[in-house]
C-alpha cells in the first residue's frame, strides 16, 4: 500500500503497479509449486485443458452487478478447479482464459496483468485458508464450512487490489473505493465460491452432469445479462419520458429546469456517499429532476418577482409542493419520487411544509433533496438575492444542520463538496448517472 501511494504521482504509476502485482503472483506461483500439493483429486493434463477450455468460454458469459461487479461464469468454474485440484496450476489457467477474453476485446495489457495477478494472489490465499481449515481431505468430498472464511480472505484481498488500482489510476482515495464496492463484492465473494463447491461435488459425482451444469450456468448468466440490459433500456426510456415532462417547466421558467438538473446531480452525489442502493439513487435522481414540477401551477408574476415575497405570495409559493404531489400521483410516478416532490420543503425541526413532519419522519430521500435544493439555490444566480460562494453555502448548511436539515446528511454532503469544486466532484462521483442522463 505504501509503495502504491508513493508512485501515484508518477506517470508510470499504472504500469509499475500492474507489473508488481503480476510479478508477486508469479513468485507466489513458484513458491506454491515448491510446497506439498494442496488438492483433493490428482490433476491430469487432459482435465486441466478441459477446465481451461470451459473457463475460457465461460469468461465471455458475464453480467455486471450494481454497476461495479462483473461476475463471469468462469469464476465459478475456477473456484471448483481450485477446490478440487489446488492452486498449483491455477495461474496458467487464469492467464489463458482471461488472455483470450482480453485479446478479443482489445483490452489494455497492463490491466490484464493486474487482473490476473490480483486474482492469482487472492485465489492462492483462498486455497491456503480453505485447505488449512479442511484438514486432510485427500479422497472425501470437499467440505463446505471452510469456504466462508476462505471467501472472506479472498474478498478482502480482491477489493483491496481494486481499491489500489483506483487510487493509482483515478486518484480516488483507497477507502472511498473500498467502502463503495465492499457490499456488492462481499455478496459475490460468498455466493460464487459456494456455487463453486457445488460444482466441485458435481464433478466428483458425474462428468456428464458436470458438463450439463456448466451449460445451464452459461444459459443462466446469459438470461441475467439480457434481463439487466432490458432493465437499463427501460430505465433509459423512463429518463427520456421524464426529460420530456421536465421540459414543460423549462418552457415557462428555463432557470427552474437548469436548477432541477443541478439538484438531481448534487442529490446523486450525496446518495452515493451515503451508500444507498442503485435503485434508490436512480429514484432520487428522478425526484431531483421533478421536485419543483408543481411550480407550473404557480403564477408567473410570483415566480419571476425580483423582490421579496409578501406573506400571501409566500403562501401561494408553498402550494407548489402539494400541486407537484398531485401531478406525480396522476403520472403514476414511484412512491419514492412522489415523497420527494411533496416533502422536500419539510424541515428537520418540524417547522417546514406541507405537513410539518419532523426528524426521521421526513422520508430520507426528501431530506437528501432538501440539502441539494438549498445548496444550489444559494450558489446559483437568482434575480431576488445575491449569490454566495461554495464555502459560504457549506457553512450555511452546517449552521442550519439539526434545525432545517438532517445533521448526518449535512456532514456527508459538506465532506463531499469540500474535497473539490462543485462541478468536478459531483461529475466524478455520479459519473454513471450523469452519462445515462446525457445519453438521453
Amino acid at each position: 500500500l505504501w509503495g502504491a501511494i508513493q508512485v501515484t504521482r508518477s506517470k508510470y504509476a499504472n504500469p509499475i503497479f500492474c507489473a508488481a502485482v503480476f510479478l508477486a503472483a508469479v513468485v507466489l506461483h513458484f513458491a506454491i509449486n515448491s510446497l506439498p500439493a494442496l488438492n483433493i483429486l490428482p490433476l491430469t493434463f487432459e482435465v486441466w485443458f478441459g477446465y481451461v477450455l470451459i473457463s475460457a468460454i465461460q469468461t465471455f458469459v458475464a453480467f455486471t452487478y450494481k454497476n461495479s461487479v462483473r461476475i463471469a461464469g468462469s469464476t465459478i468454474v475456477q473456484f471448483a478447479f481450485l477446490i478440487l485440484f489446488g492452486p498449483r496450476y491455477l495461474m496458467p489457467l487464469f492467464m489463458i482464459s482471461h488472455g483470450v477474453y482480453y485479446i478479443l476485446h482489445q483490452r489494455n495489457v497492463w490491466k490484464f496483468l493486474a487482473n490476473v495477478g490480483q486474482l492469482t494472489l487472492a485465489s492462492y490465499a483462498f486455497a491456503l485458508v480453505y485447505f488449512k481449515l479442511a484438514g486432510s481431505v485427500t479422497s472425501a468430498y470437499p467440505p463446505l464450512y471452510p469456504v466462508f472464511p476462505a471467501a472472506l480472505v479472498f474478498w478482502i484481498l480482491n477489493i483491496s487490489a481494486i481499491s489500489l488500482m483506483h487510487l493509482i489510476n483515478k486518484k480516488v482515495p483507497f477507502f472511498e473505493t473500498f467502502n463503495k464496492i465492499a457490499g456488492p463484492h462481499l455478496l459475490s465473494c460468498v455466493i460464487i465460491p459456494s456455487v463453486g463447491i457445488i460444482l466441485a461435488h458435481v464433478y466428483m459425482t458425474s462428468l456428464p452432469v458436470f458438463l450439463l451444469f456448466n451449460c445451464c450456468l452459461a444459459f443462466l448468466f446469459i438470461f441475467i445479462n439480457r434481463y439487466l440490459i432490458m432493465y437499463d433500456n427501460l430505465y433509459a426510456s423512463h429518463l427520456r419520458t421524464i426529460n420530456s415532462l421536465t421540459s414543460i417547466s423549462e418552457l415557462s421558467d428555463p432557470e427552474t429546469g437548469r436548477h432541477s438538473n443541478r439538484v438531481a446531480n448534487y442529490a446523486v452525489l450525496l446518495a452515493e456517499a451515503l451508500g444507498l442502493p442503485r435503485k434508490d439513487i436512480e429514484q432520487i435522481q428522478i425526484g431531483g429532476l421533478f421536485h419543483d414540477i408543481g411550480k407550473i401551477a404557480i403564477r408567473d408574476e410570483i415566480l419571476d418577482k425580483s423582490g421579496p415575497l409578501t406573506p400571501d405570495e409566500y403562501e401561494v409559493i408553498k402550494e407548489h409542493a402539494q400541486a407537484g404531489y398531485e401531478i406525480a400521483l396522476k403520472a403514476n410516478l414511484p412512491q419514492t419520487v412522489v415523497d420527494i416532490i411533496k416533502y422536500h420543503h419539510e424541515r428537520y425541526d418540524g417547522t417546514g411544509y406541507p405537513e410539518g413532519l419532523k426528524g426521521n419522519k421526513i422520508p430520507y430521500t426528501a431530506r437528501i433533496i432538501a440539502i441539494a435544493d438549498c445548496y444550489d439555490a444559494m450558489t446559483s444566480a437568482r434575480s431576488y438575492r445575491v449569490t454566495i460562494s461554495q464555502s459560504e453555502a457549506l457553512r450555511e448548511l452546517e449552521f442550519t444542520s439539526g434545525t432545517q436539515f438532517d445533521p448526518r446528511m449535512v456532514a456527508v454532503f459538506v465532506s463531499c463538496m469540500g474535497k473539490d469544486t462543485k462541478e468536478k466532484d459531483w461529475k466524478r462521483a455520479s459519473q454513471f448517472y450523469q452519462q445515462r442522463w446525457a445519453e438521453d
